[in-house]
């Protein structure tokens, strides 16, 4: 092969362009994994039995120059005392599909992957799963109220109480399950990589009242009759919508998050 042949260098030339022409621009990747998080001033509270859950709209954007793979994502409440609850993003309501009844259809949180500034946004559901054994204690406590309530006689326009002995053991379930209690909490916001390594970190503050615990609790007067264990939560006032505060020290929400790993 003669290399001194013009040819031969316009050949190898057009070869190296259509190479480059497949990969990103340069700029791109020097702007290396990097997303970032944005949620509302608000977030939806409530819980099951004790069980924290929240809903919480989040805009996920990839401003870096890669593809990005986001595995799972956490919702951390960590209280003055550095009390802490994890609670994963396990499923999002759908903004477009509708059941036929027009309620919005929920799915399950898979893997989001994000091409350079593309977003993902939905509005997550994240709690933790009961363990094994909470699990069964809680199917045991629904069967037993099901079947005492279903087996008393109906009373037009009156309610049907379950028994003490069973409103009481699930009120005591209620109890060693409730963490939450007033004041201040700060709020983190986690991606995961599929290695299990943080994309982002973004902190929040938020404050507990007194009536908001009172709202919370109050569950408990329902479950007599089911509401709550049986039947969906018959007052909507008791799913609270929390205002949120962006922290003003990103570094020492990413420090609250090292404090939490080096607990578990």
């Amino acid at each position: 092969m003669d290399w001194n042949d013009p040819a031969i260098w316009s050949v190898v030339i057009s070869f190296i362009a259509i190479i480059l022409s497949q990969l990103p621009p340069v700029r791109d990747l020097f702007r290396g994994t990097k997303i970032n998080i944005k949620i509302p001033e608000t977030f939806q509270l409530y819980h099951h039995l004790g069980n924290t859950n929240i809903s919480i709209f989040i805009d996920i954007h990839n401003i870096g120059g890669r593809n990005v793979i986001i595995d799972k994502i956490q919702c951390i409440f960590v209280d003055v005392d550095h009390r802490y609850q994890i609670l994963p993003a396990h499923s999002y309501v759908s903004r477009d599909a509708l059941d036929l009844n027009g309620n919005s259809l929920e799915y399950p949180i898979s893997r989001i992957i994000l091409r350079p500034e593309e977003r993902w946004h939905e509005t997550m559901r994240c709690f933790k799963f009961w363990s094994e054994s909470d699990e069964e204690l809680v199917n045991q406590l629904m069967l037993d109220m099901r079947n005492d309530i279903e087996s008393q006689p109906r009373i037009e326009n009156k309610l049907i109480e379950a028994k003490t002995d069973i409103v009481n053991r699930v009120t005591n379930f209620f109890n060693s399950h409730f963490f939450l209690h007033k004041g201040n909490y700060h709020l983190l916001i986690v991606a995961f990589s599929e290695d299990n390594i943080p994309l982002e970190i973004k902190g929040y503050e938020f404050t507990l009242f007194e009536n908001h615990l009172r709202a919370l609790v109050s569950h408990v007067d329902d479950y007599k009759y089911g509401f709550g264990i049986l039947f969906p939560q018959r007052d909507p006032m008791k799913f609270l919508t929390i205002r949120l505060r962006n922290s003003s020290d990103q570094k020492y929400a990413k420090k609250l998050y090292n404090n939490i790993l080096k607990k578990q």
